[in-house]
C-alpha cells in the first residue's frame, strides 16, 4: 500500500458522521451554564470539517505528485507529514487572526453604538421603531416594546446589533 492509497481511504473518512463522538473531547469551560457539549461543537464543527478536507485533499494533492516522481516512499512521507503540519499550522492562524478581526469589529461597532444611544437616544429609538414595525407591531405595543428595549442601554445596543449588523453578543474566542 502506498502513500497515495492511504490518503485516498482517509479522505473518504471524513464526514459528519466522523464527528459523532467529537464533542466528549472538546473543552466546556467559558460557556456559562446550560451549555452542553453540542452547543459547542455547533461552534467549531465548520472549521474541523474545512480543515479536515483541506489538509486530506491538499497533503494526497502533495504525496500523489511526489509519488508520481517514483521517489521514495520515505520521502513520499516525509513531504505529506511536512504538508500535513504546515497547512494544519498556516489555516489555525489564519482562523484565530480572522476570529480576532472580527471580534475587534464588533467591538469598534459596539462601542459607535453605545456613544450613538447617548449622543442620538431620539434617532436610535426611532431606529427601533422601524426595525420592530417591520416585524409587524403597531401602535401601543411598538411603543411599549421601544420604550422597554430602550431603557436599558445594554439591551438596546444589543438589540440594534442584532437586529442592524447580525450581530450577536454569543461568546467567540480567536
Amino acid at each position: 500500500i502506498n502513500g497515495c492509497e492511504i490518503m485516498s481511504k482517509n479522505a473518504k473518512k471524513v464526514t459528519a458522521e466522523s464527528f459523532d463522538n467529537a464533542d466528549e473531547f472538546l473543552p466546556t469551560s467559558g460557556l456559562g451554564s446550560g451549555a452542553g457539549t453540542h452547543g459547542l461543537l455547533s461552534l467549531y464543527i465548520k472549521d474541523v470539517i474545512y480543515g479536515a478536507l483541506d489538509g486530506v485533499i491538499t497533503t494526497f494533492a502533495i504525496v500523489s505528485g511526489v509519488a508520481g516522481a517514483s521517489l521514495s516512499s520515505s520521502v513520499v512521507l516525509i513531504l505529506g507529514f511536512s504538508n500535513l503540519f504546515a497547512d494544519g499550522f498556516s489555516m489555525a492562524v489564519g482562523n484565530y487572526l480572522g476570529t480576532k478581526s472580527e471580534i475587534e469589529l464588533e467591538q469598534r461597532e459596539r462601542r459607535r453604538l453605545e456613544v450613538d444611544v447617548q449622543r442620538q437616544p431620539k434617532e436610535k429609538a426611532e431606529q427601533l421603531r422601524v426595525i420592530y414595525e417591520r416585524k409587524g407591531l403597531r401602535g401601543p405595543l411598538l411603543e411599549d416594546v421601544v420604550r422597554v428595549i430602550s431603557s436599558d442601554s445594554r439591551v438596546w445596543v444589543d438589540t440594534l446589533m442584532l437586529e442592524q449588523l447580525g450581530v450577536s453578543d454569543a461568546a467567540k474566542s480567536p
